[in-house]
């Protein structure tokens, strides 16, 4: 059984374990564990703000009544979204992102919006393979993303799903 429910602040220690996630931070682009503290400010700004349609929203994954990953829901428009996941290691390959994914495209469809993007690194084979499973349709769009932390650039592909 997957869950998905907007983050509160009881949620911020799970958050902070899986930013910290070695695999979160290879795709995020960090070659080191986050700033607890600057984390902390970051999440309970988004949950001050989550009020606000126009706003980032976190919502927390539950496999099982196990918290196993997160969502990033990021309005542009009214009727445009951005959406990211990350699920922990040990959840990895069962579906649950894809699950979760799925259940945020109905709420967000449902209320009104009509196209939704990702935007995935290029050598992401898994996200690539999890976003298009459900239907995303890779673009021409790309940005190219300085990464200081590692001193690389890496292109991040655009994904997307429209409701039709």
């Amino acid at each position: 059984m997957i869950n998905i429910n907007l983050a509160t602040k009881d949620d911020f220690n799970f958050f902070y374990e899986i930013k910290k996630n070695k695999d979160n931070m290879y795709w995020s682009g960090y070659s080191k564990e986050p700033s607890k503290e600057k984390l902390k400010d970051f999440f309970y700004n988004i949950l001050n703000n989550q009020d606000d349609i126009n706003k980032r929203k976190i919502y927390i994954i539950k496999f099982k009544e196990s918290k196993c990953g997160y969502l990033y829901f990021d309005p542009i428009d009214v009727k445009n979204a951005v959406i990211s996941v990350a699920i922990l290691d040990v959840f990895s390959g069962n579906g649950i992102g894809k699950l979760a994914v799925k259940n945020l495209i109905d709420i967000a469809f449902h209320n009104g919006v009509i196209k939704i993007i990702a935007e995935i690194r290029e050598d992401n084979i898994r996200s690539k393979k999890l976003f298009t499973s459900i239907g995303f349709i890779e673009t021409k769009e790309f940005r190219l993303m300085n990464i200081e932390n590692i001193n690389k650039e890496i292109k991040m592909i655009q994904f997307e799903k429209s409701n039709n």
